[in-house]
């Protein structure tokens, strides 16, 4: 493994790069589960009484991550040290996700989240050297641009309607006259979850996404002092705080942003709302 590579394991609590050759702890050259694929989920079986089979609808199983490294000190005492605290940080993921962040050769930065599965290091007769091996699950497969670039987010302002019409039933689109549309460009590889942050004051504000068809109603007012926090992979959405999913409109759908440019309005059920909501995600890789 390159020494310029960087591998910053981070909880809640510490941080570690697991490729510091200052800091005595490096990677061997093989790191295995952040490129190729994650497995594929399928089923399958066969036709009876003619050739050939099916196969279900695919998707991607949750990605599992293998790091083998070293750790050299001067010393016993050192090396127990830093054995001990990186033992402890991988620990950590029984209780909660880390964050597994690679810079690569090219000074690309990837991300994902994480939850420890074991933690291997076995005593040697040699007192300041310690191999390590460490297997992750990271439930989302995606890994994400951490980088410079790798961030987006855009503000949707009301949708000021000019002429529309109203109709008595409902369907999953948002019908304006002559209003603009704000494009986002999600320039990953795959379809990501946004977070969608409502900053009042906005009257059971509607976002619909145009490109996938999605639309997200909360039947909620929100004060020019209230904000609400949606966040698409999660599930969730809080109003300063304080859980407000009961508070969803029937029907609606939490919005994903697909790869390509994607065209997202906002709506207030009073049009003179001067409210916003900022949307904000990661481009999403399958693989670096």
């Amino acid at each position: 493994m390159n020494n310029q590579m960087e591998l910053w394991l981070e909880s809640s609590t510490d941080k570690m790069n697991l490729n510091s050759l200052e800091d005595g702890i490096f990677l061997e050259p093989k790191l295995e589960g952040l490129t190729g694929l994650p497995d594929i989920r399928t089923t399958s079986g066969v036709n009876a009484g003619y050739d050939g089979g099916w196969t279900s609808a695919q998707n991607f199983d949750a990605r599992s991550i293998a790091i083998r490294g070293n750790i050299a000190k001067d010393n016993a005492a050192d090396l127990e040290t830093t054995r001990r605290r990186l033992a402890t940080l991988v620990g950590q993921g029984k209780k909660e996700t880390l964050k597994l962040s690679f810079t690569t050769q090219a000074g690309n930065v990837y991300t994902v989240f994480v939850r420890t599965i074991s933690c291997e290091m076995a005593l040697t007769r040699v007192l300041n050297f310690q191999p390590f091996l460490l297997q992750f699950r990271a439930d989302d497969p995606l890994i994400y641009d951490d980088g410079a670039s790798g961030g987006t987010e855009a503000t949707l302002r009301v949708q000021q309607l000019m002429g529309g019409f109203q109709i008595d039933f409902e369907l999953p689109l948002a019908i304006g006259g002559g209003a603009d549309v704000t494009y986002i460009t999600n320039s990953g590889s795959e379809t990501v979850y946004p977070v969608i942050k409502f900053t009042g004051p906005l009257h059971s504000p509607t976002v619909v996404n145009r490109t996938t068809n999605q639309q997200f109603q909360i039947i909620v007012d929100i004060l020019s002092t209230d904000t609400i926090i949606v966040d698409s992979q999660l599930r969730t959405a809080t109003l300063n705080g304080t859980d407000i999913y009961h508070l969803i409109k029937p029907g609606s759908q939490f919005i994903t942003i697909a790869p390509g440019t994607n065209g997202m309005v906002l709506t207030s059920e009073t049009t003179s709302d001067t409210g916003i909501a900022e949307v904000s995600f990661k481009q999403g890789y399958i693989s670096i």
